[in-house]
C-alpha cells in the first residue's frame, strides 16, 4: 500500500514528531547524541526540541530539500549511534515520522511555547481522531441549553373576598351593669295567706 503524500506548509515549518520501539531516551547521554545529529544536518532548522521517555517533538524550519530530505540523514546518523551506545541491534524508531505543516504564525507559537516548557500541551501532536473528538464534545457542551431553574408553585389565591370572610362575634365582656338579676316572681314572695275558712282548725 502506498504512503499518503506529505502535507506541504505554507510556511516551510513543521510539527514532526518521531517515536522510538522502546524508551530510547530515558538516558541523558542518548538526548544529547540526537541533539548533536540535530544539530549537524538541521543546523538553524531545528526551533524547539522536547523529549518524552519513548519519543521527541521538534518544531522544523525545511530547508530548500524539503523536510523529508532533512530528516532522512538525521534518523539515518541517530540510529547508528544509538545501537553502537546500547549495543543493541534493530530497529530504533517504530514508524517513519510524523509532519504536521505550521500554515501560520499562531501555530507556529503555540508549539513553540509548547516545546520550550510554556505550555501543557498542543492540539497538533494529538491524533485526528482526538482532536476531532474534543472539537465535537466543546461543540455540544455549546450548543446544549442549560436546564431552567424550577418555578415554584405559587399560592392560588382565594376567589373568596376579604370582606366576605366571617370574623367571630365579640363576645360583651359581662360587668355588673350588663348582669340581669332574675326576675322575682311576685306570686312566690307573698306570703302565704291561709285560707279564712270556717272549718274547724281541725280540717285545715
Amino acid at each position: 500500500m502506498a504512503r499518503k503524500a506529505r502535507e506541504k506548509s505554507k510556511t516551510g515549518v513543521y510539527a514532526v514528531s518521531l517515536r522510538g520501539t522502546t524508551e530510547i531516551f530515558r538516558k541523558q547521554a542518548i538526548k544529547d547524541i540526537f541533539v548533536q545529529a540535530c544539530e549537524k544536518y538541521l543546523g538553524d532548522g531545528l526551533k524547539a526540541i522536547k523529549f518524552g521517555r519513548d519519543k521527541v517533538e521538534m518544531l522544523i524550519r525545511e530547508s530548500e530539500q524539503g523536510i523529508s530530505l532533512d530528516m532522512k540523514p538525521l534518523i539515518t546518523s541517530f540510529a547508528r549511534a544509538y545501537n553502537r551506545e546500547t549495543e543493541i541491534t534493530g530497529k530504533v524508531f517504530a514508524d517513519r515520522f510524523k509532519s504536521i505543516p505550521m500554515d501560520d504564525d499562531e501555530m507556529i507559537k503555540d508549539v513553540e511555547a509548547y516545546l520550550n516548557g510554556e505550555k501543557n500541551s498542543s492540539d497538533v501532536f494529538k491524533p485526528k481522531r482526538a482532536r476531532s473528538s474534543e472539537k465535537s464534545a466543546d461543540t455540544e457542551k455549546k450548543q446544549k441549553p442549560k436546564a431552567k431553574p424550577e418555578k415554584k408553585a405559587e399560592p392560588k389565591e382565594s376567589n373568596v373576598r376579604k370582606d366576605e370572610i366571617k370574623q367571630p362575634a365579640e363576645e360583651t365582656p359581662k360587668t355588673a351593669e350588663n348582669i340581669k338579676e332574675p326576675e322575682k316572681n311576685e306570686e312566690s314572695e307573698k306570703p302565704k295567706q291561709r285560707r279564712n275558712s270556717s272549718l274547724p282548725t281541725w280540717l285545715l
